[in-house]
């Protein structure tokens, strides 16, 4: 069974038959950790992408385990502009993917969104400041 397909900006349904949907609450709650710490900067605050990199709500690559360390641990899409962290555990990313997937279900409140624009900000101000070497 494939996982399902989103329209770009739209979070992935799933459907009760589908395993990788079910979301275990203390998982998420330490992928949300994880997150913080590698992912934020470019994915947004709560997965909701500030407009540099793809809104992960929207994606199914979380859906598959092995689709997910190919690209977060190996590097699959290195070329794309997606960094590999090959130090993270299994328990590290099967968390990640609990918080995407408790994130695809959250509906955004209007402060998570102001974040995600914040973040987006903050972002092209530090990679300004890099090109003068700061």
């Amino acid at each position: 069974m494939q996982p399902p397909r989103s329209a770009p900006g739209r979070r992935v349904a799933c459907p009760d038959a589908w395993a990788g949907c079910r979301v275990e609450t203390a998982k998420a709650e330490q992928g949300k950790k994880v997150f913080g710490r590698l992912c934020v900067i470019c994915h947004g605050t709560a997965a909701i992408a500030g407009g540099y990199a793809p809104d992960l709500r929207a994606s199914a690559v979380p859906l598959s385990a092995e689709s997910f360390d190919a690209i977060v641990r190996d590097g699959a899409l290195l070329g794309r502009g997606m960094p590999d962290f090959p130090e993270l555990t299994d328990e590290e990313t099967a968390a990640l993917r609990h918080y995407i997937r408790q994130r695809a279900e959250a509906e955004p409140s209007a402060w998570d969104q102001v974040a995600a624009v914040w973040d987006f900000l903050r972002l092209m101000v530090k990679m300004k400041l890099a090109e003068y070497g700061w």
